[in-house]
C-alpha cells in the first residue's frame, strides 16, 4: 500500500442516485490498482455512523475510478462523509447536496490520509483548511454553472434579437413596397385623370366652338329667311306667282342646306360627348381601385390624407367637365328648336 504523500483523490461526482444509492466516482494517483477494489463508504450524520460496503463493482482503473453504495435513509441526514480505500486510507468527501439529482465538482482534489492518522483526529473536528478549500472550490464550480447558464441565456437572447430584427427588416421592406406600389399606382392614376380632364378641356371646347358657329349660322339663317321672304312676298306682288315659287324653292333648298349642316354639328357633338362620357366612366373605375388598394395599404395618416385629397381633387374636375358637356348639349337642343321654329 502506498503511503498518503504519494497517494492523491481527485473527486468528480458524489451523489445519491434515487431511490436507494449513493455513488462516488474520481480519479486516483499513487496507488496500485490492486488496492482500488476494495471501497467503504461511512457516513456521518444525527448522532449515528453508517459503514457502507461497495455493491457494485468498483473500477480498478485509477484513472476512472467508481463505486456504488447502498442507501435506503435520508440523503438530507447525511452531514459528512468519509471514503476509505483498502484498510488504510481514508478521504473526506464533501456532502450530497442533499436530494439534488447530481452535483458537479469540477476537478476537486481531495486530501488523503491514513486511517490511523484519521482515529487520530475526531472525525467531528475535520480541519478548518480542508473544509474552506471544499467550499470554496464547491462555490467556484456553481459559480461557473452560473456563468455557463448565463451564456446561454445570453446566446438565446441575442439570437431571438437577431430574429426580430430579421422581421422587422422584413416588414419595413414590405411597407416600403407596398407604398412604392401605392405611389406607382397613384401616379398612374393622376396621369389618367389629367388626360381625361385634357381630353373633357378639349372637347368642352371643340362644343362650344361648334355652338357659337351653330349659334352664328342660325342668327343669319334667321335673317336670310325673313330677307328672303320678305323679297318673295314683293317679288310675287310684282313678278307673278311662278317667279316667287321658284324663290320659296331656293329659300328652302338653302333651309334643307342650313338644317343638314346643323344636324352633323350635333352628330359631331354627340360623338364627342361620348367618347369624354366613356372617358370618365373609365376614369372613375380607376379611381374606385385604387382608392380600395389605398384603403387596404398599411401607410402612414398624413401621406394617405394627401393621396385622398389629391383623388378627390380629380374627381371634382372630372364631374364639373362632365356637368359642362351636358350644359352644351342643352344648349344645343335648345338652338335645333329654335331653328325648327324659324323654317
Amino acid at each position: 500500500m502506498a503511503t498518503t504523500e504519494q497517494v492523491s483523490f481527485t473527486l468528480l461526482r458524489f451523489e445519491w442516485t434515487p431511490p436507494d444509492q449513493l455513488d462516488v466516482a474520481g480519479a486516483w494517483t499513487g496507488i496500485d490498482r490492486s488496492d482500488l477494489t476494495d471501497a467503504t463508504l461511512v457516513l456521518h450524520g444525527r448522532g449515528s455512523m453508517h459503514r457502507l460496503e461497495a455493491i457494485r463493482g468498483v473500477s480498478n482503473n485509477s484513472r476512472n475510478w467508481s463505486a456504488g453504495f447502498a442507501w435506503r435513509g435520508d440523503p438530507e441526514s447525511i452531514e459528512r462523509a468519509e471514503l476509505v480505500l483498502g484498510s488504510s486510507l481514508v478521504v473526506e468527501l464533501p456532502a450530497s447536496n442533499s436530494k439534488q439529482a447530481r452535483r458537479r465538482f469540477g476537478r476537486t482534489q481531495l486530501p488523503v490520509r491514513e486511517l490511523a492518522e484519521q482515529r487520530s483526529h475526531p472525525a467531528s473536528d475535520p480541519a478548518p483548511g480542508d473544509v474552506d478549500v471544499l467550499a470554496l472550490h464547491a462555490a467556484m464550480v456553481a459559480a461557473q454553472d452560473e456563468v455557463a447558464e448565463a451564456r446561454d441565456e445570453l446566446a438565446r437572447l441575442r439570437a431571438e434579437t437577431e430574429r426580430a430584427r430579421e422581421q422587422a427588416k422584413r416588414e419595413r421592406a414590405r411597407r416600403e413596397s407596398d407604398m412604392a406600389r401605392l405611389q406607382e399606382s397613384m401616379n398612374t392614376l393622376r396621369r389618367l385623370a389629367e388626360n381625361s380632364l385634357e381630353k373633357e378641356r378639349e372637347a368642352t371646347r371643340g362644343v362650344s366652338t361648334q355652338l357659337d358657329e351653330l349659334e352664328a349660322a342660325a342668327s343669319n339663317f334667321r335673317a336670310e329667311a325673313l330677307q328672303l321672304r320678305e323679297q318673295a312676298q314683293a317679288q310675287a306682288a310684282v313678278a307673278g306667282r311662278d317667279e316667287a315659287a321658284e324663290q320659296i324653292s331656293l329659300q328652302k333648298a338653302e333651309i334643307e342646306r342650313l338644317r343638314s349642316k346643323l344636324d352633323q354639328l350635333a352628330r359631331d357633338s354627340r360623338e364627342l360627348s361620348e367618347r369624354a362620357q366613356a372617358e370618365v366612366k373609365e376614369a372613375r373605375a380607376r379611381l374606385a381601385s385604387v382608392e380600395a388598394e389605398l384603403v387596404a395599404a398599411r401607410a402612414s395618416g398624413a401621406e394617405a390624407d394627401g393621396l385622398r385629397s389629391e383623388l378627390a381633387d380629380a374627381k371634382r374636375e372630372i364631374e364639373s367637365a362632365r356637368a359642362e358637356v351636358e350644359r352644351l348639349h342643352g344648349k344645343l337642343a335648345t338652338l335645333r328648336e329654335v331653328v325648327d321654329q324659324t323654317v
